[in-house]
């Protein structure tokens, strides 16, 4: 009869025996940039987002100045303290303008003009 052959037990060593934590160390760093990513992206379209909403504020706050300056036959109404409808006199008319004048300066300050 003949011997048994012994076999051979191969073991693999990693290259790196900290492969596997480098790995998963990468895999965090990735997910982190990811996420910074994403909300500098958040970021960015919300400032987007509200530069547009000035921006139409703003030539809607001209336009309006502009109106009430342009014609004094246009009648302009607004409303008074128990909620009724009234026409604006020229004092008020004047006093419209001002206080759109001031936003405009105090708001539209980096916005295009119609």
């Amino acid at each position: 009869m003949t011997e048994p052959q012994p076999v051979h037990v191969c073991r693999l060593t990693p290259a790196n025996p900290n492969a596997v934590k480098d790995l998963a160390n990468k895999e965090v760093e990735l997910q982190k940039k990811k996420m910074v990513r994403t909300e500098d992206d958040a970021k960015a379209n919300k400032a987007r987002v509200d530069a547009n909403l000035r921006t139409q504020e703003s030539q809607r706050a001209r336009g309006q100045a502009i109106a009430l300056t342009q014609d004094s036959q246009i009648v302009f109404y607004t409303t008074n303290p128990q909620g009724e409808r009234v026409a604006m006199n020229d004092a008020a008319r004047l006093a419209e303008r001002q206080r759109l004048d001031y936003w405009i300066r105090e708001n539209c300050q980096n916005t295009p003009s119609n």
